[in-house]
């Protein structure tokens, strides 16, 4: 179920201003820290008891164990055995690659030779003066894979989200506009085109585009696990050009089986300099993801209950970007067991150039 062979987001980088973060990834505790040389991010594991090196402490650039005193450097290496004046070849910790870029802690917990900076996912916007963004951190109870589904059918919107990101259901429920579906084998994009809609409540009062719009709507995917909404609305209001997008980014990182690290970046193309917005728009966020979160738990509790249950049960045309996602990331996923230094190169996540061949309209 996991890509190892991929960068994933191990943190943010300001969670990295305490000495050090203990996060299970892949089911693996790691523990993360900022030295003067980068990012470390080792197993946290001693191998001398198996106490966690969280539980220690760090000295210098350095850890402590808290059960002997082993130290290890950020490289993973013993430095120091308490009693001994030789140090064993076998005295050292996995250490995962880890970079650092658009403010973003990653990952690579497969094979450490194929890991490459040049495979990380381009989020060039991040560090754009035309973008102002929020983020904020999520624990879900629940696989990782039913949030990508969650991201990759909007039309949930309408039911789950009435009164932050979602339509009214008079007549104007996503699910209504046909979904044009691009899927290139690394990224899948499926397009939405909603004119004269209703505002998304919300927004509409913060965007200031008035109570009709014509919007633009695309979930886009790439495996294993980064997801981008991206929206633009104009305004139906006589006479008026105004038009606002966001870009919101879902990075969601496996913690186990049935628990997801989810990391969301919101950009925003407009009131550049309000502070006040950017509250409004971590309000928003908040209260949409809290009832994704809320929704897709309650998923995960009956499929706990069903063993060997799966998702769709009964599928119809809303179901056809998840289901193409999850086939995707099948196929990867089986590639890689065959083939252990195979690596996927990311696609283009950005709107009309993101996976535009082999389009169909579902």
């Amino acid at each position: 179920m996991y890509l190892r062979n991929s960068w994933q987001v191990a943190a943010f980088s300001e969670e990295l201003d305490k000495p050090t973060l203990a996060r299970r990834i892949m089911d693996d505790a790691v523990l993360l820290f900022r030295t003067n040389d980068g990012i470390s991010a080792l197993e946290d594991l001693c191998p001398h008891r198996l106490a966690p090196l969280s539980a220690g402490r760090r000295a210098g650039d350095e850890i402590v164990c808290g059960y002997h005193g082993m130290t290890f450097g950020p490289d993973g290496v013993c430095t120091r055995m308490p009693g001994r004046s030789s140090i064993p070849a076998t005295a050292r910790v996995r250490r995962f690659p880890a970079v650092e870029q658009w403010g973003i802690v990653w990952i690579w917990m497969g094979n450490a030779e194929l890991a490459d900076p040049a495979l990380l996912p381009d989020l060039h916007w991040l560090g754009q003066d035309e973008w102002r963004s929020v983020h904020g951190l999520l624990h879900v109870d629940a696989d990782y894979r039913l949030i990508n589904d969650n991201l990759l059918d909007l039309s949930h919107e309408t039911y789950v989200h009435p009164t932050s990101v979602g339509n009214g259901q008079d007549g104007e429920e996503i699910a209504a506009f046909p979904v044009t579906i691009h899927d290139d084998g690394r990224v899948l994009c499926a397009e939405r085109l909603m004119p004269d809609v209703a505002a998304q409540p919300g927004l509409s009062a913060a965007m200031g585009l008035g109570d009709r719009v014509d919007r633009e709507q695309r979930a886009i995917y790439m495996a294993p696990s980064v997801n981008l909404t991206e929206g633009i609305m104009r305004s139906r209001k006589p006479g008026s050009n105004q038009a606002a997008s966001h870009r919101i980014l879902h990075l969601l990182t496996p913690e186990g089986p049935h628990s997801t690290h989810y990391f969301f970046i919101a950009s925003r193309d407009y009131k550049l300099d309000d502070a006040a917005m950017d509250q409004v728009s971590l309000k928003i966020a908040d209260v949409a993801f809290g009832e994704d979160k809320a929704m897709i738990e309650c998923q995960q509790q009956s499929l706990n209950q069903h063993p060997g249950m799966t998702v769709p049960r009964i599928a119809w045309a809303i179901d056809k970007a998840p289901v193409r996602g999850r086939r995707m990331l099948e196929a990867l996923v089986a590639a890689e067991q065959a083939d252990s230094a195979l690596v996927v190169r990311p696609g283009c996540l950005l709107g009309r150039n993101a996976a535009r061949e082999n389009a169909v309209v579902a």
